[in-house]
């Protein structure tokens, strides 16, 4: 099944250049996780990578566009984990957003970040796709499993489905890192959401399967909203 938003890695000329925009990257990000997007500065980026600012002009015109291409090396970061894996269990796709959650808990101003990006009408389409395939990394490997079974609904609507299931979890991360869900309940509410994403694409005997999942998480979530 192809991936939904997937966005190919830009391509730079020398391993040299590659190793320099990777350390701006990776600086990037921890800056926006220790202070939020709007708390430094590009200079402060150039600094601390070790590059001049007219390298981190090369890479990226504006904060936005840097920022763009920390969320597609994020991407890139969940498929090199296997998170967007052909064979994976239903068990296996709901541990994985478990373990992103997890990872997300220390990062709040990170997943603040991504979630703006989403709902932000000034945010590129390469973007926007680029975060589209970072929800639909979870959402893929639970569809291919019921396409393996020959579960899948006749004409199922999966890019629809998972844009709305995009729509969802980015709401979630952006209520997340507002304080309106409580850490504890992250990854509850993105199972859920994603549970429920997939009863809109799976034939009447395997929905019965995924609403059995879903009703203890319903009972477990009531009221977790502040």
């Amino acid at each position: 099944m192809a991936q939904v938003g997937n966005q190919k890695p830009r391509r730079y000329a020398s391993n040299a250049i590659q190793q320099r925009r990777a350390r701006v990257v990776a600086v990037l990000r921890k800056l926006i996780v220790e202070k939020g997007v709007d708390g430094f500065t590009l200079a402060e980026v150039a600094r601390q990578a070790q590059v001049s600012e007219r390298t981190i002009y090369n890479i990226g015109k504006t904060k936005s566009d840097l920022v763009g291409q920390a969320v597609q090396h994020y991407q890139q970061e969940l498929a090199s984990e296997g998170l967007d894996g052909e064979s994976l269990e239903l068990d296996q796709v709901l541990e994985s957003l478990a373990k992103v959650s997890a990872r997300l808990i220390p990062e709040r101003n990170w997943a603040e970040t991504i979630a703006r990006l989403y709902f932000s009408g000034s945010t590129s389409r390469e973007i926007y796709l680029s975060l589209v395939a970072i929800s639909a990394s979870h959402l893929t490997p639970a569809v291919n499993l019921f396409l393996r079974r020959g579960e899948l609904a006749e004409a199922a609507p999966v890019e629809l489905v998972a844009h709305h299931f995009a729509d969802i979890a980015f709401g979630i991360l952006n209520d997340w890192a507002l304080g309106r869900i409580a850490d504890l309940h992250l990854s509850g509410h993105l199972q859920y959401a994603l549970l429920a994403a997939l009863t809109l694409l799976i034939s009447d005997e395997a929905r019965q399967e995924v609403l059995v999942r879903m009703a203890p998480l319903a009972i477990l979530l009531s009221g977790t909203r502040r």
